[in-house]
């Protein structure tokens, strides 16, 4: 920008689409191959003559607009040609490789996630993350009610986003036993609510500016929020949608995370800054919420999926 403002450079803009789709969980750009194409788009504009820079975007697979999907873009200075080449030519990479987009066994079914899960934690040294990506409104119960079906000890579900429920375990107060039905009600492929009694261990308002890389130092409102205990589970019911990708769900009510077994998280890749070191395993369900691995389980109305868009469900 600043060599433009200068009169340095003439920056024109080239776009191609490769016709390619994937779910967010495998737009991580250190997941192989994506990884090897980001570091030749990066050399691409680093190599001298007129190309300046070549992003490429993996797009976001949910929005369901026309233009959805990955894309190539390509700056030259002043050279409308160049840019179209160099588009072109990283966009010919993408598309050959669209079915190892999605690394084989990246996920597995809820019920064998939670088993391999429960199993791992009791020999594991470090938290085992439950990652139940496909929920996009952090309010999703599948985890969570599968969990508490099976007895699960030492896990920590946080930030489940149900205004009602928070307020009403808030207002029984902190040492109080309480039940509520929480979660699952965003939507009809959310999963429902559960029933949760247990004790609360924090009630009030809660606010706080982020500890973690992703979105460092930025304010956080929860709102009315309550920490329950149920049974091995801890779970923080909140008033406003946050995510959980580091340590301030825990931090934040004075606990460790690295002192549960099972940590259900609800992220897509941000939650691999800070958990890839922390986690001993990472285990991805799929669940049937608006965020699902397998892209055509949605109903698309705008993508061109009939044309040129086949879709990398792995």
């Amino acid at each position: 920008m600043v060599r433009t403002l200068r009169g340095e450079i003439r920056p024109v803009t080239a776009i191609v689409r490769p016709g390619v789709m994937v779910p967010s969980i495998a737009s991580a750009t250190s997941l192989r191959p994506l990884a090897d194409l980001v570091a030749l788009a990066a050399a691409a504009g680093s190599e001298g003559g007129p190309v300046l820079d070549v992003p490429l975007f993996a797009g976001f697979s949910y929005a369901d607009v026309p233009n959805c999907g990955f894309s190539v873009v390509a700056v030259a200075d002043g050279d409308r040609a160049a840019a179209e080449a160099a588009a072109r030519s990283l966009s010919d990479r993408v598309f050959p490789a669209r079915n190892d987009l999605m690394p084989r066994g990246m996920v597995t079914s809820l019920e064998h996630g939670v088993t391999e899960a429960i199993a791992l934690a009791e020999r594991a040294s470090r938290p085992v993350v439950l990652l139940e990506h496909a929920d996009r409104a952090n309010d999703s119960t599948y985890a969570l009610g599968a969990l508490l079906e099976r007895g699960a000890t030492r896990t920590a579900v946080p930030f489940l986003w149900d205004s009602q429920a928070a307020a009403e375990a808030a207002a029984a107060g902190v040492g109080a036993t309480v039940t509520v039905m929480a979660g699952g009600k965003s939507s009809s492929r959310a999963g429902g609510p559960v029933e949760l009694t247990g004790k609360v261990l924090f009630a009030g308002e809660k606010e706080f500016r982020v500890s973690g890389p992703y979105s460092h130092g930025k304010l956080v409102r929860l709102g009315t929020t309550a920490l329950l205990q149920v049974g091995g589970i801890t779970g923080s019911l909140v008033s406003e949608p946050a995510f959980g990708v580091d340590e301030d769900p825990f931090i934040q009510f004075g606990l460790d995370a690295r002192d549960f077994g099972i940590v259900v998280l609800r992220s897509k890749t941000h939650f691999r800054a800070v958990w890839e070191r922390l986690a001993e395993h990472i285990i991805i369900v799929d669940t049937p919420d608006w965020g699902p691995a397998d892209l055509t389980t949605l109903p698309y109305r705008h993508v061109p999926i009939d044309r040129t868009f086949p879709f990398v469900t792995g």
